[in-house]
């Protein structure tokens, strides 16, 4: 949709404010220019041509010149309300250190092009209610409003806020302006919090990851010059007919059985209509009333630790649509521009049981599905690429009525384009609250889709979904029903692999490993087969975890790699568990080999082979290393005799700065402790 603003260019505006100024000055001429004194005066030449000179006070005509050019560029080109809502938020409105006003806040960002649904009164009151939120009580006067007609089409229309009753100019309050992403949640009381129940419930798309598209043979694959992964049947050309990618169909049946979802075996594909300007066919190829998936369900942690079971509604295989691209061209402002390299991308929408009651619940979810979708192999699951995309339901309720089971939900919202399972969980902290603060205020949620804004932190209407979309679904009449039978069920699930949560189990109870650091290790499956392949090898599995967990991931961490970019191997740390489990090297000799691998990008053995760094594990050497410092810190001795027994730390260090790190720990700080005890009390 074209704003106000595109459809007239900066060129327009000012010639219509040159052309109101002129008139200004007319005007303001006829009325005033009469009362100037003026001089006029003929003078007669020889050849009897009467030249007229005329002079005036030429300082007071020209005076009315920047007035009005002031009064016309004030109207022609600002229209009025920007300078209004201006001067409003610098008088008497601006009595706030960083509040400001809904109206004001919307009105210069979208320069008088605010979208509130078909026009009339009832849907500028709902518009306006939704932004009844929590603030100061003191309401602005606005002047004009600009509103979108039925047809989808900005109108140039005005409609003032005063034919409207004064209830309505009451919606409009105060509310602190979101600057953060991390101060998304308005400031609502913990009492009012408690009485409200959010419901939650999230509809994720994931692109699979095939060689090519979902019924074409056209490439899948991310990026390229737009427009040339397309074919005739992609881009909906007449007589082109689909082909269903048998891949995509393995794909869906290994994701939707790694999600606990039942395959049916005979699944139906369906034509869903709707108009939108990437989707050249006019329609979807998707899944309607028999989805290849249904009925599964992930486990996630609530907030008390506990296993709460989160049911999965259905799965279901579709195509993607194309991308409309809004920035990045000259003239972006009045064009969008169309790439279908992604049109017929091979996808699958996992949608969930409104089972998730907070943010955190919905952040724990996606983080398993993204887990146990990157474990099949089925997507790469790049939210920065789309390869997942995620929309939110949500709403509240109240816990009373959620007690009775047999209350309705509340009014949900849906936040689409969050391109991140933070932003996600910020999205929804904020959208709770803004559908709590409507009802506090005894105001109405309504359905719509909102967009989640980072740079702001918050949400915006995007369109109304008050009225239900028909999608007029009816067979796709050139693809026969999708069978999938027993056999090839059978021959597709023998490539499943453990999925995490019983690779944490089994972890746990093979190699002895805390719960923590089998759920570090079982990240990805590829983390998980390199653990699982040095501790079959090395000398104690359990060091190797120790390694991985506390040396080798905050290394990776801070130099942002992954485990596959690591330039210490699994073999290298194999051979480091082993020397620091034999005692060959302390824990520092350790870090300091790695520190150097990691700096050289060399692996371990390299580094070792290089370094040879030795130990010192003679009781003889370690004993008269002992002795030399007891002799040097006479006044310590003295601490330690006296009951202060801590002291014995600071003569391990001193023993192990002699010995340049290489003194067997645990033997040095035996005899520390014994020839100091030898000593006796003072």
């Amino acid at each position: 949709m074209m704003s106000a603003r595109s459809q007239q260019t900066e060129l327009e505006r000012i010639i219509e404010a040159l052309i109101f100024s002129f008139f200004t000055y007319i005007c303001y001429f006829a009325v005033f220019g009469a009362q100037l004194p003026l001089e006029w005066s003929v003078t007669l030449t020889s050849n009897g041509v009467a030249p007229f000179n005329f002079s005036v006070h030429r300082v007071r005509l020209l005076s009315l010149v920047p007035i009005s050019v002031i009064l016309g560029f004030v109207w022609g080109y600002v229209r009025g309300h920007d300078l209004l809502l201006k001067l409003l938020r610098k008088w008497k409105f601006t009595q706030r250190s960083s509040r400001e006003s809904v109206w004001s806040d919307v009105f210069l960002n979208h320069r008088g092009n605010v979208q509130v649904g078909l026009g009339d009164g009832r849907s500028i009151l709902g518009w306006l209610e939704q932004y009844a939120e929590a603030g100061d009580e003191r309401t602005v006067f606005l002047s004009r409003a600009a509103w979108v007609a039925d047809d989808g089409r900005t109108s140039t229309s005005r409609v003032t806020a005063t034919c409207y009753s004064q209830k309505i100019r009451n919606q409009i309050r105060y509310v602190p302006r979101r600057r953060s992403i991390m101060s998304t949640a308005l400031t609502l009381p913990a009492e009012v919090l408690a009485k409200y129940q959010p419901v939650i419930g999230l509809e994720v798309h994931v692109q699979l990851l095939t060689d090519s598209k979902a019924f074409c043979g056209c490439l899948n694959r991310y990026g390229g010059e737009p427009n040339t992964h397309v074919c005739p049947t992609c881009l909906g050309l007449p007589g082109a007919l689909p082909v269903l990618n048998r891949r995509a169909v393995e794909f869906a049946v290994l994701a939707a059985r790694a999600i606990g979802c039942e395959i049916r075996e005979t699944s139906i594909f369906s034509r869903k209509n709707y108009f939108y300007p990437d989707s050249p066919k006019g329609y979807q190829i998707s899944q309607f009333d028999k989805p290849i998936g249904e009925h599964g369900a992930i486990t996630i942690p609530d907030a008390d630790g506990q296993p709460k079971r989160i049911g999965i509604t259905r799965l279901h295989l579709e195509e993607d649509a194309g991308k409309s691209l809004h920035d990045g061209f000259p003239d972006s402002s009045s064009r969008t521009y169309i790439d279908l390299n992604r049109c017929g991308t091979p996808l699958v929408e996992i949608v969930s049981e409104p089972d998730l009651r907070t943010p955190d619940e919905a952040f724990e979810y996606l983080t398993r599905l993204k887990e146990i979708l990157l474990y099949t192999g089925v997507s790469d699951c790049n939210m920065e690429e789309g390869s997942l995309r995620c929309d939110a339901n949500v709403s509240v309720m109240l816990r009373s009525d959620w007690n009775d089971r047999g209350a309705a939900f509340g009014t949900k919202a849906e936040v689409k384009n969050v391109n991140s399972f933070r932003y996600i969980r910020s999205a929804l902290e904020y959208e709770i609250d803004r559908q709590i603060g409507i009802l506090e205020d005894g105001g109405r949620v309504i359905q719509e889709s909102r967009l989640w804004n980072n740079a702001e932190g918050r949400t915006f209407s995007m369109r109304s979904k008050e009225a239900a979309h028909d999608y007029r679904y009816f067979p796709e009449p050139d693809l026969p029903p999708l069978v999938v039978g027993p056999t090839w069920q059978a021959e597709i699930l023998r490539s499943l692999p453990e999925l995490p949560e019983a690779r944490r189990a089994r972890l746990i109870a093979d190699y002895g490993l805390s719960l923590q650091d089998a759920a570090t290790l079982t990240t990805t499956r590829a983390f998980a087969d390199g653990f699982e392949t040095a501790a079959k090898v090395a000398k104690n599995p359990r060091r190797v975890a120790a390694i991985l967990t506390s040396e080798l991931t905050p290394r990776l961490r801070a130099q942002n790699l992954d485990q596959a970019d690591s330039p210490v191997s699994f073999a290298g740390l194999v051979l480091a568990a082993d020397l620091a489990e034999s005692g060959a090297i302390s824990s520092k000799q350790l870090k300091q080999l790695l520190d150097s691998a990691f700096s050289s990008n060399e692996d371990f053995p390299a580094v070792y082979e290089r370094e040879k760094p030795q130990q010192i594990s003679d009781s003889s050497a370690i004993e008269a290393i002992v002795d030399e410092v007891i002799v040097a810190n006479p006044k310590q001795v003295d601490q330690y005799r006296g009951g202060k027994k801590t002291v014995a730390a600071f003569f391990v260090g001193q023993a192990m700065r002699l010995s340049k790190g290489q003194a067997n720990p645990a033997l040095l700080s035996d005899l520390v402790t014994r020839k100091l005890d030898a000593l006796g009390p003072l």
